[in-house]
């Protein structure tokens, strides 16, 4: 599992601007139907009356997506304060 995410995080690095620009929108994307999905799994959950515990997982993975665009965010910035800093 270690290993996957330190290769995860090489790749980001040797990403292009535009492909990170790309993850960043797609996991927006993908929040946002997260989000639709955790308002339906709280109707799911009152009507059926199973525990919280699937939301909570649905929450830790929107946390977990969020980072990865803060991560792409945060590349894209250092990348630009650089080129300003050689310019």
């Amino acid at each position: 599992m270690v290993d996957s995410k330190i290769y995860e995080l090489s790749t980001l690095l040797d990403s292009s601007d535009e492909i990170l620009k790309q993850g960043i929108l797609k996991s927006i994307k993908d929040l946002e139907a997260q989000e639709v999905g955790t308002g339906l799994g709280k109707w799911t959950t009152m009507l059926s009356g199973s525990t919280p515990e699937w939301m909570t997982v649905k929450l830790l993975k929107a946390i977990i997506d969020q980072n990865k665009i803060i991560i792409r965010q945060n590349e894209l910035l250092l990348r630009a304060i650089i080129k300003y800093n050689k310019d």
